[in-house]
């Protein structure tokens, strides 16, 4: 989740607000139990992050960068493409295959939680999840 010559603590945060706000919510979920889970103190986390809000921003946009499709659509697949019912089972077969990674639960859960509560300028539903996997 955090990328080559970024700290590794602002990735630690980033993970554990992943994982807190997909299990409490993002008002369940506070700075001081993603500082406890990443073992840092409080104000550490404001030395990378202005807000929780903010800490929100940035999964949702680090998710927003991924390009499902390219991981999911290879040359197997492409080559049923003249066989829609045969294509669309490998298809989703490895969609689930992907979905079913513990990142993947993670943020499906955030956007199923947070979805219905409104975040400003941050468009979190299942509608720009999907969305999302399609670019």
């Amino acid at each position: 989740m955090y990328k080559k010559g970024k700290s590794p603590t602002k990735g630690l945060i980033l993970k554990s607000a992943l994982e807190l706000f997909s299990r409490h919510g993002f008002k369940g979920a506070t700075i001081r139990m993603i500082a406890s889970d990443v073992g840092i103190r409080e104000s550490s986390v404001y030395s990378f992050f202005k807000s929780k809000e903010e800490i929100l921003k940035a999964i949702v946009k680090d998710y927003q960068k991924r390009k499902i499709n390219a991981k999911v659509i290879s040359e197997e697949i492409l080559d049923y493409i003249g066989k829609p019912l045969k294509f669309m089972k490998k298809y989703c077969e490895k969609m689930i295959t992907y979905w079913d990674s513990p990142l993947e639960r993670a943020v499906l859960r955030l956007y199923l939680i947070e979805q219905f509560t409104g975040h400003d300028d941050l468009e979190i539903s299942l509608e720009a999840f999907l969305k999302e996997q399609q670019e």
